[in-house]
């Protein structure tokens, strides 16, 4: 409930608008049903969504939260109403259009009365905030007074009326105790309204299509009218009296009526609850939220449409497959149903540009704060933090690891909770081939917080991701220290689950990386916790600091000193630069170069796009803490991640980079191969712009994962590389790049005889990892090309692409731009230098 107290930010709510829109006014007559599922997990903004469209549209929440907490709370009649056992499917459908006749009934009657009732309410709030349309103020009525355990006074009333009038209707007899057909039941909603001006014959050529379609659609369709006072009870009529009161000056006409934009919009929050009863061995059977469609079916050429929020995984469940449907007409694509919706955004606490305050930039020890991390990803933790005490505020990682962890306990985690943690912060792509693997894929969604950026046409699979999401990574961080082996449960995963590792080695790599800067994270942080914060003269000790206010960013020497095993990190720290821009740079030890060089990160992301490694990008990635994992193609490096000189200010100028290029090869073994590092030249790979006058010093690795001999070898200075005469373009390209200076290392193995964070006895793992498939950027494509979905859809991932989207959310105005570098026709960086070794 406290993120609700900080205002929405994002266009979520018009882009949701603007697809159901162009639906109902552009694709009508190809459309099966005015329903759409929105699916999302945990914390994204579906509910504040629908809040904020219910300022605009006229918007009927319904809350179908059956137990457990939340917020919203739950309309606990409602569901008790539509989910009633023992379950039998003419029943559900009989409450289902009981409770939607009823629920026009009253709600015809409330907006009326809606001035006399606000009144006082409405006369105390300030100006600005006083409802004007009939939307507002029936927001308002439907909100105002709810808290944390139940809805508001008036909203509780009005779904008690609702459900009391729908129990009467329920006592009343049936029409002639039989089933008749929609196109009846449409006449007799025509016949009662007699001032009407539909022209049924018009409005039975769009919907229903040839006699033998009406035929086929009542098949497992029943329709069924209830007998009041000797006239039949029709939905389609008590829902077409509420369009009156809200467009008394709307036409009535089929056609006017079927092409509006919905003018009723009813939004079933926590909508699985319908999802009643479960059977997962027959996907068919019918449930109580296939029979309460099947009504609202009924409303097709209404201005109302439906919405069906959750965070279920079994997209199925909301939006079957259109084999599953009774329809012949879905089953033979003749009509189609509506994907999903799940553009809900992403960063929109970030306040772009992010990296700076009252326009100044922040430094590497200010963003590494877990109070600057709350900025990112959804917008729960940014509102949470903003509106929360004290408390609130210093809990707030341990709220992230509850939800990331559903609320198990660290000390006994499942396998699912595992996968979410690993899953966080190593950028686990899945490659769900299976039942049983699309099955993990979407409960990750359900439960663990994983996104989903598209379900697939048909509904049977999406695409997911675990994005950068600062906050989530140190809860994963933090959870995964001491609570589970990461090599052996990703193992487990890999084998059974279908995620995507690789063909090289990275994941590997990923594993090596990560949990070396665990370690000298925990370190660094147990040095600051233990130091007390210098104050004034008057005042000497100012503060202890806590975990909440140390910043996590680490020098260099202490990631070197975790990363590598003892007796190899000493010769790195005093070895001397493969190769330099400066004489005066040729004499600097590494120690000496990166003396106060930091880095921070808690988490991969995988790019898209290798345009993203310039440092006009990747400087900005630093304020995220993550490190990328370099778009397919890329050439010669697999990772890189940001370097950042000094704390005062982080900016273009003091950013540097570890270049990590992985094999997974045993033909390169201990012996370094001086050649590959040519190919990780960081003007060609585009990390400095050619124009770059005084470059930073790099760090360039290759991990020699599949080398038999375990060895860390520091290229020397006295490796002369003699050029040949250039071939192709790239070795032209090479010629003619500028100097630069740079720390070559080779680690051969993924033994614990190389890297200080392998352990003996995971040895093995490591190695069946080894043993050895991706998606983007077709998903961001909006169905009907609406570009606000699209760019959406790219700001739920950030970063890991140059357009736009991917940045605006957190840089604003300052969105990065790429200089243009012309290399030559034909660039090739295939595996032949332009040097040759001699030592």
């Amino acid at each position: 409930m406290l993120s609700w107290k900080s205002p929405f930010i994002g266009k979520a709510h018009k882009a949701l608008y603007d697809t159901i829109s162009n639906v109902c006014s552009g694709s009508a007559r190809n459309i099966y049903e005015r329903l759409l599922a929105v699916v999302q997990s945990s914390g994204m903004g579906k509910s504040r969504m629908i809040d904020e469209l219910s300022k605009e549209q006229f918007v009927i929440p319904i809350n179908l939260r059956i137990t457990g907490t939340g917020f919203p709370p739950g309309d606990y009649v409602v569901s008790k109403f539509l989910v009633h056992a023992p379950f039998t499917p003419d029943d559900a459908s009989r409450r289902a259009q009981a409770f939607l006749i009823s629920l026009f009934e009253i709600t015809a009657k409330t907006v009326p009365d809606l001035d006399r009732v606000l009144g006082g309410i409405i006369s105390k709030l300030v100006v600005a905030d006083r409802p004007t349309s009939n939307a507002q103020k029936f927001r308002l009525f439907m909100s105002h007074g709810q808290s944390y355990s139940q809805p508001g006074e008036l909203r509780r009333k009005f779904y008690h009326q609702v459900i009391r009038r729908a129990g009467s209707i329920l006592k009343l007899p049936l029409q002639d105790d039989m089933e008749i057909t929609e196109s009846e039941d449409s006449s007799i909603d025509m016949t009662e309204n007699e001032d009407s001006s539909i022209d049924m014959t018009e409005g039975e050529d769009i919907t229903m299509g040839s006699p033998e379609d009406q035929k086929i659609e009542c098949i497992g369709s029943p329709v069924i009218n209830f007998i009041e006072e000797g006239k039949p009870l029709s939905l389609h009529q008590s829902a077409l009296e509420l369009v009156k009161i809200l467009a008394p000056d709307m036409s009535l006409t089929t056609e006017s009526l079927q092409s509006k934009p919905p003018l009723i919009i009813l939004a079933y929050d926590e909508a699985h609850g319908l999802s009643f009863p479960k059977n997962e061995d027959k996907p068919r059977a019918p449930t109580a939220y296939s029979q309460h469609r099947r009504v609202l079916r009924r409303l097709r050429t209404l201005p109302i449409f439906a919405l069906f929020l959750s965070t279920t995984g079994k997209v199925h469940d909301l939006t079957p497959p259109p084999e599953f449907d009774s329809s012949d007409r879905l089953r033979y694509l003749t009509l189609r149903l509506l994907a999903p919706f799940s553009a809900l955004g992403f960063d929109q606490m970030a306040k772009a540009p992010a990296f700076t305050t009252d326009d100044q930039n922040l430094g590497i020890n200010d963003v590494s704060k877990v109070g600057f991390m709350v900025r990112f990803g959804r917008p729960l933790w940014g509102s949470r933090y903003q509106s929360g005490s004290l408390d609130t505020k210093g809990d707030i990682v341990g709220f992230a690891r509850q939800k990331l962890m559903h609320g198990e306990d660290l000390k006994t985690l499942s396998s699912s909770v595992k996968l979410a943690l690993m899953s966080v912060r190593l950028a686990l792509e899945f490659n769900a081939q299976t039942t049983e693997a699309r099955a993990c894929e979407m409960e990750q969604v359900e439960k663990y917080m994983r996104v989903c950026i598209l379900v697939h046409k048909g509904f049977e699979t999406a695409v997911t991701i675990s994005p950068s999401e600062p906050l989530l990574a140190e809860a994963a961080r933090h959870s995964s220290i001491f609570s589970f082996n990461m090599p052996a449960s990703l193992l487990e995963h890999l084998t059974k689950m279908g995620q995507d590792k690789g063909d090289r080695g990275e994941l590997v790599a990923q594993v090596i990386l990560i949990l070396a800067a665990d370690k000298a994270c925990e370190e660094h942080l147990n040095e600051q916790l233990s130091t007390p914060t210098v104050g004034s003269q008057h005042q000497p000790i100012l503060e202890m600091p806590t975990v909440s206010t140390v910043p996590r960013a680490f020098f260099v020497e202490l990631f070197i000193k975790a990363l590598l095993k003892g007796q190899w990190h000493n010769d790195v720290l005093r070895s001397l630069p493969a190769k330099w821009r400066t004489k005066t740079e040729s004499n600097r030890t590494f120690q000496t170069a990166f003396k106060d060089t930091r880095i921070y990160f808690s988490h991969f992301i995988k790019l898209d796009d290798p345009a993203v490694v310039n440092r006009e990008f990747l400087w900005r990635l630093a304020i995220r803490g993550c490190v990328a994992l370099c778009a397919d193609g890329q050439h010669g490096i697999n990772i890189i991640a940001p370097l950042v000189f000094g704390i005062e200010t982080l900016c273009r100028s003091n950013i540097s980079a570890l270049f990590v290029q992985v094999k997974n090869d045993k033909s390169f073994r201990a012996q370094p191969n001086a050649i590959l590092f040519d190919l990780m030249n960081p003007y060609l790979v585009r990390f400095f712009d050619m124009d770059e006058k005084t470059p930073l010093p790099i760090i360039r690795m290759i991990f020699a994962l599949g080398s038999p001999t375990a060895a860390v070898k520091v290229i020397p200075q006295d490796v002369e590389r003699l050029p040949r005469k250039a071939k192709t373009a790239a070795q032209k390209a090479v010629q003619r790049s500028p100097r630069y200076t740079s720390y070559d290392i080779w680690c051969a193995k993924a033994s614990s005889e190389t890297f200080g964070v392998i352990k003996i006895e995971d040895e093995q793992n490591y190695s069946l990892l080894l043993k050895t498939e991706r998606v983007f950027p077709q998903v961001y494509r909006s169905e009907f090309g609406i570009e606000r979905i699209e760019n959406i859809r790219r700001s739920m991932n950030p970063g890991t692409s140059v357009e736009g989207a991917h940045w605006a959310s957190f840089c604003g105005a300052k969105t990065p731009q790429l200089q243009t570098v012309d290399l030559g026709d034909n660039v090739d960086f295939g595996e032949e230098s332009d040097y040759e070794v001699k030592a």
